[in-house]
């Protein structure tokens, strides 16, 4: 007695039957298809056994420069904040010399939420295409550190 696998288009079409899965190319629900092929771009979707972990290096690099960035920006609240209660001068300093680095520590607080953000939306950055990821952690990272960069600058060598 021999036994036969069915081909792989009809292992595809058992597998989304039941399932809500996602189009590769459109991300159109291939739930329910009858044909081995997405109905809205054509795409013909083949089912493979991978790892499930997405790689997490430009994630990492984006999520690491900017809580540093938002160490910075909370360093700045708390700053404020103890000038609110001991009235220790800071604002004094802020208003006469520090507007450059009041700017800088603007750019730290709104580095803030974009740390939590980072954390939040984890999985759907490393879903994204690995190009598209190490794009946006390398020009955001890259404008982040300039800016880190220029602060310090501007504290060893004011203009």
């Amino acid at each position: 007695m021999t036994t036969t696998t069915p081909p792989d288009h009809d292992l595809l079409l058992a597998y989304v039957r039941d399932r809500d899965v996602p189009c590769p190319r459109c991300r159109y629900n291939l739930r329910d298809i009858e044909r081995p092929y997405c109905p809205e771009c054509g795409t013909q979707p083949t089912l493979t056994v991978g790892d499930p972990q997405q790689p997490l290096g430009a994630w990492l690099l984006l999520t690491v420069v900017l809580w540093i960035g938002a160490a910075w920006g909370f360093e700045f609240i708390v700053w404020v904040v103890i000038d609110l209660f001991t009235d220790q001068g800071y604002w004094q300093y802020w208003l006469t010399d520090g507007l450059v680095h009041l700017f800088f520590s603007l750019i730290y607080i709104a580095c803030l939420p974009l740390a939590v953000a980072m954390l939040l939306t984890r999985r759907w950055y490393c879903r994204m295409p690995g190009t598209v990821q190490w794009s946006v952690a390398g020009i955001l990272s890259g404008m982040l550190m300039l800016v880190i960069v220029a602060n310090f600058s501007y504290w060893l060598w004011p203009w």
